[in-house]
């Protein structure tokens, strides 16, 4: 099974449920990674190489496999018109970044997750962009769930 199927069975929407049976601890951010930050959390991992699937609706996901980082980090911005997820397979790190672009989340063995929030890559906080007042009403409470379900602690 690849990390596309297991981690994103319906095709559409991230399972945190499997993130957690394969003891994988999961932050969601805001907005969108850049290609920049893409690069730079494949650094960070050791990661010379990724994976990355593309899938749009009812569609069957496509596999870019073996990119450089910074065609991993370009791809992803690229293929925005699509549910993306960027994998660092040898160091179970995920990125995935969902088409309606409010937030992303990055899933990873818990120290490492630790040092990627704690190295500044992504520097916005994802618990006070989802409650700014920008996104009173259906669209903040829908950003709260959304912090709520990604947001994993094995």
């Amino acid at each position: 099974m690849d990390s596309f199927t297991r981690f994103i069975p319906d095709g559409t929407e991230l399972d945190a449920g499997a993130i957690r049976a394969a003891g994988l601890a999961a932050l969601p951010f805001p907005e969108w990674a850049s290609p920049g930050e893409i690069v730079a959390v494949g650094r960070l991992v050791g990661a010379e190489r990724a994976e990355l699937w593309s899938c749009q609706h009812q569609q069957e996901p496509h596999h870019l496999a073996g990119l450089s980082l910074n065609d991993a980090g370009r791809q992803s911005f690229d293929l925005g018109y699509a549910n993306v997820l960027v994998a660092f397979e040898a160091a179970e790190t995920y990125v995935w970044q969902p088409l309606d672009h409010e937030f992303f989340v990055v899933f990873a063995p818990p120290p490492i997750l630790e040092t990627i929030r704690s190295a500044g890559i992504f520097t916005h906080d994802f618990h006070g962009y989802a409650r700014e007042d920008y996104f009173k009403g259906a669209r903040s409470d829908y950003l709260v769930e959304m912090e709520s379900r990604y947001t994993v602690v094995p």
